[in-house]
């Protein structure tokens, strides 16, 4: 967690779903005036999140016999962690058109994804 570049982004989509909660529960928010506890919440909220896209990316490059599902949803989370990192490089590194790009289909190589930054 202390070294992954997205987990601001992170941080941020916790955020926003604390946000959309509740003003959908009909209570009075501001983001301006949340309190010291909400913040510390919603920190740990995306380092959680940061924690299961961790331990369910493996499942990405599982053996054969892996679950399809499995193996769906631990590409899914490699995705939204190289979401994070393509997110760093265009904020932060001023790469404005960094993207993912794939470069072999995923029965060659399920590592089959390049962020490439420009």
């Amino acid at each position: 967690w202390g070294t992954y570049v997205g987990k601001d982004l992170l941080v941020k989509v916790v955020s926003e779903i604390a946000t959309t909660d509740k003003q959908r529960l009909g209570r009075d928010f501001d983001s301006h005036y949340m309190d010291a506890m909400e913040l510390q919440a919603i920190e740990a909220a995306g380092r959680i999140l940061f924690e299961i896209l961790v331990r369910t990316a493996s499942w990405a490059v599982g053996s054969k016999r892996t679950d399809a599902k499995k193996l769906l949803f631990g590409t899914m989370s490699k995705r939204l962690l190289d979401a994070g990192r393509v997110w760093f490089c265009q904020r932060e590194l001023g790469l404005g058109r960094s993207f993912l790009q794939n470069y072999c289909k995923r029965n060659i190589s399920p590592e089959n994804c390049l962020l490439i930054g420009i």
